[in-house]
């Protein structure tokens, strides 16, 4: 094993001692559960949206797209919604994750906000331009 692999090991052993559930989706997820009783007790609603430019690119090509609010792989007051479409080959096709701790629709209302928002941003179209062209071409 020469030097580089042996600063690498090392590296791999204090990130995994760091974030033992990982640096993804389920890692932040632990570190709120984790760390809500730290947070002020007024602190509100917490949206996080997960969604990266790849996926704001792939979504116009999808004549639909659906939201699935059932889906809960989190443990705790936090709720997964996932924005999908079906491929031709009728695998699902996820374009973004949301995790929030509210269910009222006010809550959903800002989800949505968000989720064009951050469509907009990442693809610099709008969504709503994109859909229009796309039907009408």
């Amino acid at each position: 094993m020469n030097i580089i692999d042996k600063l690498r090991n090392i590296v791999m052993k204090e990130q995994r001692l760091l974030h033992s559930h990982g640096q993804g989706i389920m890692g932040m997820v632990h570190a709120f559960n984790q760390n809500e009783a730290n947070l002020p007790k007024n602190y509100g609603n917490v949206i996080i949206l997960c969604m990266i430019k790849l996926q704001a690119i792939h979504m116009p090509k999808f004549k639909y797209f659906m939201v699935d609010m059932s889906y809960k792989r989190v443990f705790g007051e936090m709720n997964e919604f996932e924005f999908n479409a079906y491929d031709e080959d009728n695998h699902i096709v996820t374009f973004c994750r949301i995790f929030t701790n509210g269910s009222d629709s006010k809550i959903y209302q800002c989800m949505f906000t968000t989720f064009f928002e951050v469509y907009e941003d990442l693809n610099r179209n709008s969504f709503l331009n994109t859909f229009f062209t796309k039907i009408s071409a």
